[in-house]
């Protein structure tokens, strides 16, 4: 089996994507995500959707435990939620720019603690961070439709802090 895997925003567009694939190749997924459980449904017994606002630390560290103590295991990780907002810089002040920062960054720090210390244990586990573009390069507003915003600053910071994040963990744990 290709083990256990709990995706965060896995009810989401590419998120579902993701849990799909996953469950396709053999997986048990533990799709997360803020929506209600009776709203959500996926066609395959492989999937378990699991509702939990991953912001919300002690909760996700909760549903970590359940998960492991459940199956016996814990095999992966894909940190792929998000839930910023888009504000233009004149838009933008100190409280947008941390509740961006936990919406797109700090989420990804308590997840992976939350679910590291079962992978540490067991010498095996992987984790996929869902950074962005944005994260090596700035939009420029001009590429979007009218209409349609480009991310916020928060988001072209957090998505490069996601990146260095991911490269220090690969130093630290990898073989």
């Amino acid at each position: 089996p290709a083990g256990v895997v709990i995706v965060t925003g896995g009810a989401g567009h590419l998120g579902r994507e993701i849990s799909l694939g996953l469950a396709d190749f053999g997986a048990r997924v533990i799709a997360v995500g803020r929506t209600g459980a009776d709203s959500v449904s996926f066609d395959t017994p492989r999937i378990d959707y699991a509702p939990c606002d991953v912001q919300d630390e002690a909760a996700f560290a909760a549903l970590v435990d359940n998960v492991h103590a459940r199956y016996g295991r814990l095999d992966g990780l894909v940190n792929n939620a998000g839930a910023a907002k888009r504000e233009t810089w004149n838009e933008l002040d100190a409280d947008a720019w941390r509740a961006g920062l936990d919406a797109t960054l700090n989420h990804y720090f308590t997840s992976i603690k939350a679910v590291s210390r079962y992978m540490l244990a067991a010498g095996a586990g992987s984790i996929v961070n869902n950074a962005s573009i944005f994260g090596v390069v700035a939009p420029v507003s001009g590429m979007y439709p009218e209409g349609i915003r480009g991310p916020s600053a928060h988001h072209a910071a957090a998505k490069a802090g996601v990146i260095q994040l991911t490269r220090y963990l690969g130093a630290q744990w990898a073989e």
